[in-house]
């Protein structure tokens, strides 16, 4: 209990994925016990995803919320490069083997141009010797790297169960298309050709 009398909880994470528990990382399997054990304990929780809401309420949690992500204007702005847009595309994320390497390889093999950002892409088998050239984006870097192409891509994580992701808030900020991948929330965020295009395959 905190000195103020309010407790509050907030995870952007899914912590009732079923990928987390099935994980054979033991420590995480303990983690999102723990965590899961505690939420009654809070009197306020916040969850990322509308999913989540049903599955705090389900384990004793007491009035768990929708708090979506966000953008922070300080942080995520255009910032022109000397050259202005290098890339077609670029991709800012981790890598997880579902559609996002299909999806920028397709993209590639009808010459445009995409540029990958991000950790985990060692695991990417396809890419060859492009994946020890892969690095993060971060801070000031992440807005640069984004303000470089003319439109940047969104996937959603399969471990956390995401329909959205910040990046769907982030990336139009720093005035660069955002291209996402189609789900029921994403179509009621975004008019579909307007303020983003959505793609289903």
């Amino acid at each position: 209990r905190s000195k103020c009398g309010l407790l509050v909880s907030y995870n952007n994470d899914d912590p009732f994925s079923a990928q987390y528990a099935r994980s054979k990382n033991l420590h995480q399997r303990r983690l999102w016990k723990h965590f899961t054990e505690g939420l009654p304990v809070y009197h306020l929780n916040f969850v990322y995803r509308l999913k989540n809401v049903r599955d705090y309420e389900s384990a004793g949690a007491s009035t768990p919320g929708l708090l979506l992500p966000y953008f922070v204007p300080t942080a995520h702005h255009p910032v022109p490069g000397p050259k202005g847009r290098d890339f077609d595309g670029v991709f800012v994320g981790h890598y997880e083997p579902d559609e996002r390497y299909p999806s920028i390889a397709a993209l590639r093999a009808a010459g445009i141009r995409v540029k990958i950002h991000g950790t985990g892409w060692g695991g990417c088998p396809e890419l060859g010797d492009e994946r020890r050239l892969i690095t993060a984006a971060r801070g000031e870097q992440y807005s640069e790297v984004v303000s470089s192409a003319h439109f940047a891509l969104s996937f959603y994580s399969k471990l956390n169960s995401d329909t959205y992701t910040r990046r769907v808030f982030e990336l139009p900020a720093m005035a660069t298309v955002l291209v996402s991948t189609r789900t029921p929330e994403m179509n009621e965020l975004f008019a579909d050709g307007t303020e983003a295009i959505l793609f289903s395959d």
